[in-house]
């Protein structure tokens, strides 16, 4: 008996050791950049994996609440979107990946509690908005919110950070510490955005015709799932919830590159837009126009290029220092949302039984 109790208290201290092990490696390398936060681990503007944008931004909106007075939500295509842009405010950038209107409504219902007070609130949706569910955030620690938002403990989820093994989020480290993987330089106590490597877009405009040409554009983003009603609810609580504070909200639908826009099924897309019109104006940059038909505006066929953001920014806030074709955004009302969509359809009618409606 003796002699499996010592085998059994070895056992304990080696699991034990592991797991000191794995946590050391999680809070040095801290892989989702959710310790770098306070006097001494602050510095998030590097990381060879991705940074959990919605934990860490949330947190430091609620600490620094009279810091901005415009806020912008939005998927990671809304990363596209450059506050500094927007004349008169000081905005600070809330994307994060797959950020769903669920998402938004919990996080603006928590910084308000924390007296955050913005005079304008932006907040962009996408084709994949009514369809992913937010509860698969909980699954991925990119996207699990900040706990204090959904009403979870901030210990345990850091405990659980901290002993979890995942070979991605050791591998990626250490590849970039080996130089084989280049940082992710970020901007999430400053702006909010991501930035996109110089590199990207001097290949861009140094040849735009054949960059145009590449077969990333032929691939559609396609998402899957029905959330509609469940969506368009949380919607309309987010517009109340901000109107009932006196806080200015502008909605609107990124623009979607024409190869997702037209694999998406446009037949649902265009139905949420009827029935967001129902409660609240909003601004739709989709659909086939100059921006969404020219490749040289994205990055591939989900993310367009901070130039797009500009001009979405300009015509919302109706800066007309900038230029904005004139196709390129419409104000969609309760009043004109039958003649807009009527134009979609228009738009798409001539391309053949391709078209997913």
């Amino acid at each position: 008996m003796k002699r499996y109790r010592k085998w059994f208290f070895r056992g304990v201290i080696l699991m034990a050791a592991e797991l000191g092990a794995v946590a050391l490696f999680n809070y040095i390398v801290d892989p989702n950049g959710v310790f770098r936060y306070g006097p001494w681990r602050h510095d998030v503007a590097y990381q060879f994996s991705l940074a959990n944008k919605n934990f860490v931004k949330t947190r430091y909106i609620a600490s620094n609440p009279e810091k901005y007075d415009c806020l912008i939500f939005g998927s990671s295509r809304v990363n596209g979107i450059d506050g500094r842009d927007a004349k008169g405010y000081s905005c600070y950038n809330m994307t994060y990946p797959g950020g769903l209107p669920r998402n938004h409504l919990d996080n603006l219902r928590y910084l308000l509690s924390k007296g955050v007070r913005p005079k304008v609130v932006l907040i962009g949706l996408d084709e994949f908005s009514y369809k992913l569910d937010p509860a698969e955030h909980f699954t991925d620690y990119v996207r699990y919110p900040y706990p204090p938002v959904v009403h979870q403990s901030t210990f345990l989820f850091y405990l659980k950070y901290l002993i979890r093994y995942s070979s991605r989020s050791m591998k990626e480290p250490l590849e970039g510490f080996e130089g084989k993987r280049r940082p992710i330089p970020y901007d999430h106590y400053g702006t909010g955005l991501e930035l996109a490597g110089p590199e990207a877009e001097k290949a861009i405009d140094a040849d735009p015709i054949n960059y145009a040409k590449a077969e990333k554009f032929k691939e559609p983003l396609l998402m899957h799932g029905n959330r509609m009603k469940e969506a368009l609810e949380e919607i309309r609580e987010t517009v109340e919830l901000l109107k009932a504070h006196g806080i200015q909200t502008i909605i609107f639908i990124n623009p979607i590159h024409q190869t997702t826009y037209l694999a998406t099924g446009l037949d649902k897309l265009l139905l949420f837009e009827k029935e967001l019109s129902k409660i609240t104006s909003f601004y739709d940059f989709s659909g086939l126009n100059s921006i969404t038909t020219n490749n040289n505006y994205y990055y591939e066929t989900s993310h367009y290029r901070p130039i797009v953001g500009a001009m979405i920014l300009a015509r919302m806030l109706h800066d007309t220092s900038v230029k904005v074709p004139a196709d390129f955004g419409v104000l969609v009302t309760r009043e004109n949302v039958d003649a807009h969509i009527a134009q979609l359809r228009a738009q798409v009618a001539g391309l053949g039984p391709a078209v997913k409606w």
